[in-house]
């Protein structure tokens, strides 16, 4: 809490326990700053539903200052741990508490009907037990409570079978119910880590058919109680995209191949490529010192990119093409509904209140996942080539387009329509001319180079 330095404010949680002294927090200088902190261990016997806190200054004997704070306290130890199942679209585990602009950063995506023990619970996220030793965050909007005895979810993995069809790989573990899982992507060697989380291993055989052709071999282990992992190990050093979903009760992975090239003339004819135009009404994003708002510039940029890929003959799907706001999982929709085989979103970038505008300027690109970055890096470079001044590649990057696995994707930042000479080239249309160039130039390199 916050108020008058020198007292000795006490806090209660009511219920359980009241009389808890608070300490101030002092200044580098040994002076008070008037904010006191309270601690307070749980017993055993401790149990509240929405309890409230409640701090007090003692004015004089008779009386004191009190205050209620907004959030409240609930210790219901005797009825965890619960289980929750998730609900909707691409439900998210978030690695903590922490947040920013973009939100808190993310374990990864879940499907509808996976099921997850609850060992507590901070504001609006049910903090869930994945193995002995880790655990994640799970929004409330995200999942429903089931009923007090609902068996924990816990299970056995059966048998793998690796297969394949004209353009992907599919890999299914037998599993016993839906549980949670998360992925990462691995460069050297090229590969696909799938943790399956309260799962032990009674694996005793894996199949691998013909049919399967970009799948070199899945590897098994027991890395941690009810912990299994499976690595599965690519033929190409390129990620493609995979997609991680359950058929019944069983995990069903696919792995995207590289695409065939049939026209050295036209490297992208076969594919299809997404764009993605930031932001829109009511998300207008940045604004130039003319007057230009990122929303319109980045509509002007992605049609001019859909018109000259449609010009050579490629499919295209855009999230958005008119003034409209299209939110975010809508967009991811458009482009899983689109086969689409990579995304690029196209941005503005600007600084902050306390920036000097002419002093930063240039280009940036930006990926998640570490299978991703080569398509970044390609962007990057070509982007340069417009003579805009470097600002990075960036990595590990927290953007909702930028979370699906399912396809190589890239967020560029064009340029910073914060500084008066980047934004007079964005708002030229002969130099949005040359970025989509640039852009077309790069996804043609990136599939060269990768097929």
């Amino acid at each position: 809490m916050r108020g008058t330095s020198g007292k000795q404010p006490e806090f209660e949680i009511e219920g359980v326990e009241s009389g808890i002294p608070m300490t101030e927090v002092l200044a580098k200088n040994g002076n008070g700053t008037g904010t006191y902190i309270g601690r307070y261990k749980i017993e055993e016997e401790d149990e509240c539903i929405d309890a409230a806190v409640k701090v007090s200054i003692k004015k004089n004997f008779f009386s004191s200052l009190d205050e209620i704070a907004k959030g409240k306290i609930s210790i219901i130890q005797d009825s965890l741990p619960r289980v929750v199942e998730t609900t909707g679209k691409r439900p998210f585990l978030n690695a903590g508490l922490g947040t920013d602009r973009l939100g808190g950063a993310k374990l990864g995506f879940l499907v509808e009907g996976v099921r997850l023990i609850v060992t507590g619970k901070v504001g609006r996220q049910y903090r869930v037990k994945l193995s002995d030793g880790m655990e994640s965050w799970l929004p409330e909007d995200n999942c429903i409570l089931l009923p007090i005895d609902t068996p924990l979810p816990v299970t056995l993995t059966g048998s793998i079978s690796v297969t394949g069809n004209d353009s992907e790989d599919v890999v299914r573990v037998g599993l016993g119910q839906r549980v949670p899982y998360t992925s990462e992507q691995l460069t050297d060697p090229s590969a696909v880590v799938v943790n399956i989380f309260g799962a032990s291993s009674n694996t005793n055989w894996i199949t691998h058919q013909l049919s399967s052709q970009g799948i070199q071999m899945v590897k098994t282990t027991q890395a941690g109680a009810e912990h299994f992992q499976m690595t599965i190990y690519l033929n190409y050093k390129q990620h493609w995209g995979y997609d991680i979903s359950y058929e019944g009760s069983s995990m069903r992975i696919k792995v995207r191949r590289p695409p065939v090239i049939t026209d050295s003339m036209n490297v992208l004819s076969k594919l299809t490529i997404a764009i993605d135009a930031g932001h829109g009404i009511g998300s207008e994003g940045a604004k130039g010192a003319t007057g230009v708002i990122e929303k319109d510039v980045t509509l002007a940029l992605a049609k001019e990119l859909n018109v000259q890929l449609q010009a050579k003959g490629i499919k295209t799907v855009m999230t958005r093409d008119t003034d409209s706001n299209v939110f975010m999982g809508d967009r991811t929709d458009k482009i899983l509904a689109g086969n689409a085989h990579i995304l690029v979103s196209i941005h503005c970038n600007s600084i902050g209140e306390s920036s000097d505008p002419d002093a930063i300027k240039g280009t940036s690109t930006y990926y998640r996942y570490p299978g991703f970055k080569s398509l970044s890096d390609i962007m990057y470079a070509k982007m340069l080539q417009l003579e805009l001044g470097q600002w990075g590649v960036t990595g590990n990057f927290n953007f909702s387009l930028s979370g699906p696995t399912q396809f190589p994707n890239v967020l560029v930042e064009t340029a910073f329509l914060s500084n008066p000479e980047d934004e007079m080239k964005l708002i030229d249309p002969g130099f949005r001319k040359k970025i989509a160039e640039k852009i077309i130039s790069g996804l043609e390199e990136f599939v060269k180079n990768y097929h």
